[in-house]
């Protein structure tokens, strides 16, 4: 079944919620809900949820208007840090963390909700998407053990640049998100890989706004199948500024593996678990902490005006 159609199917399922309580228990990834637990869902996401994500579960609640990343449409069951491998469903323990955690530089903020509560809303939620009655959730990634937890400062540095040249050379991050090195190194780090970068633009140092597969407006005609006809629009964080929706603090390093490890759902990052050595993933975690930490300091200043520099911007292999 197409997306379309499951989100079709998940607004008639919802338009049937709004009439009245669930009069029958459900089975939403393989685990049966009680009507009661669902009801009570219900009403702890009206009280919480709807002013944002809307009545119909679609994103368009009475305060959706002007936020940014708009708030989303949980019909269509596609979850961006849940830490499963990009884009299946999420358990519960990873629902429950978001819920709680929040999303940093978003309108979705931490929630504090007992277990009991939080598992009849996780349950309602899942009743919004149809994906939810034909797949079961999948299984979450796990960090394990930090290759380089114990190395000095002097070795550390060294993980650091070695993270560098795989975000901008092997994993080839900066196809969306910035290149944080001047052209010279980024042609040196390429060059050792066979294949150089020798096309440089001024834009090559901010993150390039694209398409994703979350959709913001519908055309849900009567009788015919919805197609989306304008999707959420993303720009990819620019680490030494932007907020990083599901990193906490004290668990940056760990949080930025996991989230490389699993991919974002929805937003055309794949899961790089398996597809990179986890050694080298953990080093690129800790690249990109390392910018993170520039955030509002003289570094980042310094670091945007030697990349914006003519000497750099002029300069050509």
């Amino acid at each position: 079944m197409s997306r379309v159609a499951l989100v079709a199917a998940a607004a008639a399922l919802l338009a049937a919620c709004d009439r009245g309580p669930f009069h029958a228990s459900l089975t939403l990834g393989g685990r049966s809900y009680s009507a009661a637990t669902l009801n009570r869902g219900y009403q702890i996401y009206r009280h919480g949820c709807r002013a944002c994500h809307g009545d119909r579960g679609d994103g368009h609640g009475a305060s959706a208007p002007g936020l940014w990343p708009p708030p989303r449409d949980l019909r269509q069951g596609l979850y961006k840090f849940a830490r499963v491998p990009a884009p299946g469903l999420p358990p519960d323990d990873e629902l429950a963390r978001i819920l709680r955690g929040g999303l940093a530089g978003t309108a979705m903020l931490p929630w504090a909700i007992s277990d009991t509560d939080m598992d009849a809303l996780l349950g309602y939620v899942k009743s919004l998407s149809i994906r939810w009655q034909t797949e079961a959730a999948g299984e979450p990634m796990l960090a394990g053990a930090d290759p380089f937890a114990a190395l000095d400062e002097q070795a550390r540095a060294e993980v650091i640049t070695r993270g560098e040249a795989l975000y901008h050379g092997k994993a080839l991050c900066s196809t969306c998100h910035p290149t944080y090195v001047s052209r010279a190194r980024l042609f040196a780090i390429t060059s050792a890989l066979g294949a150089a970068v020798t096309a440089y633009t001024p834009e090559m140092y901010t993150s390039r706004i694209k398409d994703t597969e979350h959709c913001w407006r519908w055309n849900e005609p009567p009788g015919q199948e919805p197609s989306c006809t304008e999707p959420v629009r993303s720009i990819p964080p620019d680490f030494t500024h932007d907020p990083l929706r599901a990193v906490r603090a004290g668990e940056a390093v760990r949080d930025l593996y996991l989230t490389l490890a699993a991919g974002i759902g929805g937003a055309g990052m794949p899961p790089w678990k398996g597809v990179l050595p986890d050694d080298e993933l953990w080093a690129i975690a800790y690249y990109v902490d390392s910018l993170a930490r520039l955030k509002d300091t003289p570094a980042r200043a310094a670091l945007r005006t030697r990349l914006g520099a003519r000497d750099n911007l002029d300069w050509k292999p």
